[in-house]
């Protein structure tokens, strides 16, 4: 499918075409990592530590987006 709408297959895309799935990789891991963190110190419900990492992580794809 992706050799069709692209007109190319991924080998020829180069690593570059990956990062932005190893970014999100990397920083959905850091989410959750801060998350637990968060609840395990007891800094925060697990409601609020929740909210507040999805909140970090949307005002960081808006400040990306009204950059570019």
């Amino acid at each position: 499918m992706l050799v069709q709408v692209l007109h190319a297959d991924l080998a020829s895309l180069g690593a570059v075409k990956t990062l932005p799935y190893l970014a999100m990789f990397g920083s959905s891991n850091l989410g959750g990592w801060l998350g637990d963190h968060l609840i395990h110190q007891r800094k925060m419900p697990t409601a609020r530590a929740r909210k507040f990492v999805n909140t970090i992580g949307t005002c960081y794809k808006q400040m990306h987006i009204l950059k570019s």
